[in-house]
This record gives C-alpha cells, structure tokens and sequence, in this order.
C-alpha cells in the first residue's frame, strides 16, 4: 500500500466518523440535542423505591429457638411450616410459647440460617399460658 492510498483511505475513515457523529448527535426533529434524553413515560424515584405489596399472613404456632446466625426465634404452625420472626419483642422470646401472630411476608429477603420466610410482626399475642 503506497503512501497516497494509506491517505486516501484514511481520509474517508475520518469522513465517514465525521458523517455518523452529525446523525447521531441530531435529534428525531433535527434540532440539536441539550442534555441528557428523557423517557417518554419517566420512573420517578420515589415510586421505584415505594416497598411491594405483600401478603399479610395469620400464623398460630409456637415459638422455637434456632441456632443459626447467632439465633434466631421462628414460629412453627400447626401444619409443620416454620417462619422467622422478624424483631420478635423480647416478652415472647421463650422457648415453647404459644403465640397467635399476623404478619406481612418478606418474600425479598434471604437469609444466612434459612430458618424459614421472614414474616414482619404486624400483632402478635400469647395463646396459652
């Protein structure tokens, strides 16, 4: 390749780049572009941040102590399912107490013991004594 072919050839690579950035920097209406592209139907950041709707749930049971991650108390139900209570109130941490709890599931939370489906304590009282 000679000198004067290189040239050429790069001549029309810089032609061509100059080329695209024009069409690509020109808006749809072929006005020039200010500042960043809006979505035509924008997230606002409070609603992306607003918590899912959860399922609120009705557990009768018992409370356990389970030794995972430094323990945790869960509630297991009369059907064999466990949940992990989530700031469980210290006048129900014992061993064996039979509780009544409504809740809303955490169906976005993973945990290290795998203790069971996080559930928020909405109400929570004593079934027995």
């Amino acid at each position: 390749m000679t000198a004067s072919t290189w040239l050429v050839a790069l001549l029309q690579g810089a032609l061509i780049a100059v080329a695209f950035i024009t069409v690509a920097a020109c808006s749809p209406d072929g006005a020039p572009r200010r500042g960043p592209v809006a979505a035509p139907n924008p997230v606002k950041p409070t609603e992306a941040l607003r918590a899912a709707e959860r399922d609120r749930v009705s557990l009768v049971g018992t409370i356990h102590h389970v030794d995972a991650e430094g323990g945790v108390y869960v509630v297991r139900t009369e059907d064999g399912k466990q949940y992990r209570l989530v700031e469980l109130p210290e006048a129900f941490r014992k061993e064996g107490l039979d509780v009544r709890v409504e809740g809303l599931l955490h169906d976005d939370v993973l945990t290290k013991d795998m203790a069971g489906q996080a559930v928020d304590i909405v109400e929570i009282q004593k079934t027995a004594d």
